[in-house]
């Protein structure tokens, strides 16, 4: 609208959901603290949790049915998944829990990198559920420069930040520290809400802000 000119924007899901793990991110480079997993229930009738044997792996439970059941069938582990009755997805919801007994014990025979690599081959939406420390150090955000170090100058250090989820041909946008308090009230009062400079000494004086 300002320039009538365009440019290309290059919006990554994985960085906006890696960025929108709310307080994680923030608690493990500020703190050091890795939080764990909240009891809320997380799993949908499509995607379940399942244990490896390193970790956890995330599979979608309807996709490709047909190929799914095939595979586990190779590997002698498809149990009763191959009957007529669980090719109907119905079927396969009232009787969720023996399809989850029997995929888990098949995914505790794999390491969650082999299920991931494997069902991706396959168009499954599949991926290892991963610690914080191993999010930091995924491959692909780091290649992105999607954590960027931010100077906290007051303190003396900097503190590594997710960085923004998209890059823009023409402009940057790098991540701001945390503003300190009352940092931003010039801009806010006398800009934002058009505050003049004697309302705002006013509002100081009487320990408002």
């Amino acid at each position: 609208r300002a320039t009538g000119k365009g440019q290309y924007i290059d919006v990554s899901i994985q960085e906006c959901v890696a960025a929108g793990l709310d307080h994680t991110m923030v608690r493990y480079f500020s703190e050091g603290v890795v939080s764990r997993r909240s009891r809320w229930n997380r799993e949908t009738r499509g995607f379940r949790l399942f244990p490896c044997r390193d970790g956890y792996v995330l599979l979608s439970l309807f996709q490709d049915w047909e190929v799914l059941v095939e595979w586990l069938d190779s590997e002698g582990m498809a149990g009763d998944l191959t009957d007529e009755k669980w090719r109907s997805q119905e079927t396969r919801l009232d009787g969720m829990a023996h399809v989850a007994e029997v995929l888990e014990e098949w995914t505790r025979s794999h390491t969650a990198a082999e299920l991931v690599e494997k069902g991706q081959l396959m168009r499954f939406p599949w991926a290892k559920a991963v610690s914080v420390p191993e999010l930091v150090g995924n491959p692909q955000l780091r290649d992105r420069g999607f954590f960027v170090r931010v100077g906290h100058p007051e303190l003396g250090t900097s503190y590594e930040y997710p960085g923004a989820t998209y890059w823009l041909e023409h402009a940057a946008t790098p991540p701001r520290r945390a503003p300190l308090i009352g940092e931003d009230n010039h801009a806010i009062y006398c800009g934002d809400l058009g505050l003049s400079e004697a309302e705002l000494a006013s509002l100081r004086e009487r320990g408002v802000v």
